[in-house]
């Protein structure tokens, strides 16, 4: 009982600011991982990781898949502002389990304008479809709080496999504030804003229009359980009116707090049961 009254009390994101801001001093990787290597140990978090190259004209052997069988998913995670936090060494495994062909994850220094950001992860994400073509239509990218704003706008920017019909990439975005955690209205335009300053002020408009085969859904966390949906007097970070356009959005349920929503959501994708939010 005690440990949820402590996520209940969560502060808003704009207030944890200033802590973030002196986390930052410390170095952090950024980048392209490879996320599915086998540890030594399974506790042993960091050794499931690889730096990659993801450059457009970079190799294409790095980013080929390793496991599984062709029908196999490809799972991209992007975390939230805080980076690999416990929630995110719980969800890895959790989405082991499906057997992907493979899976990698794009980390990021959440300074960095939003345009900036958005710009890598699409152009990671056409390196993927252009190095693994059977794997069009089986690409999932799993979003994390704050990675799901920079995902949103990366989702406008990607440039559809030639030949692909349908559904190409699946997006997930989980416990994503994307009307921002503020009431002071978001500086336009928002890509050139930084991501932390954005995530601290109110977003009030949809995001970009995804690009043609990309299926966008909102996975929404609670202001019961989760301090980062807590409204900032009539705003609501997690307002439904906010999100990609045509965007399915679905509640989670009301007992999950922050990072717990992403381990719901990565175990459902770990059983495969995560395709009831695309019908």
């Amino acid at each position: 009982m005690r440990a949820r009254r402590n996520r209940l009390r969560s502060p808003p994101l704009r207030l944890l600011i200033p802590a973030l801001l002196l986390a930052s001093a410390c170095s952090r990787q950024v980048g392209w991982f490879r996320a599915d290597k086998q540890p030594s140990q399974e506790e042993l978090y960091e050794e499931r990781f690889e730096a990659i190259a993801m450059a457009p004209e970079g190799p294409c052997d790095p980013v080929r898949a390793r496991l599984g069988e062709a029908p196999a998913p490809i799972i991209v995670l992007v975390p939230g502002v805080g980076g690999d936090g416990d929630e995110m060494r719980e969800s890895v495994p959790a989405l082991m389990k499906a057997k992907p062909a493979s899976m990698f994850m794009f980390r990021y220094d959440p300074f960095w304008q939003i345009g900036e950001l958005s710009d890598l992860l699409a152009s990671g994400l056409n390196r993927l479809a252009e190095c693994v073509p059977e794997g069009a239509g089986r690409l999932i990218v799993l979003s994390h709080s704050g990675g799901g704003l920079i995902s949103s706008f990366a989702v406008s920017k990607v440039t559809p496999p030639k030949d692909v019909e349908g559904n190409w990439l699946t997006l997930l975005t989980v416990a994503s504030p994307l009307a921002g955690t503020g009431r002071i209205p978001v500086i336009r335009p928002v890509e050139k804003q930084r991501l932390m300053r954005v995530l601290g002020m109110n977003n009030d408009e949809p995001f970009p229009e995804p690009a043609k085969g990309v299926k966008v859904v909102h996975l929404r966390s609670s202001a019961q359980s989760d301090g980062y949906m807590r409204p900032a007097g009539e705003h609501l970070p997690n307002d439904p009116k906010v999100g990609s356009p045509g965007a399915p959005q679905y509640d989670l349920p009301v007992e999950l707090d922050h990072g717990q929503a992403l381990v719901y959501v990565a175990k459902k994708v770990g059983d495969g049961s995560y395709t009831e939010w695309l019908k």
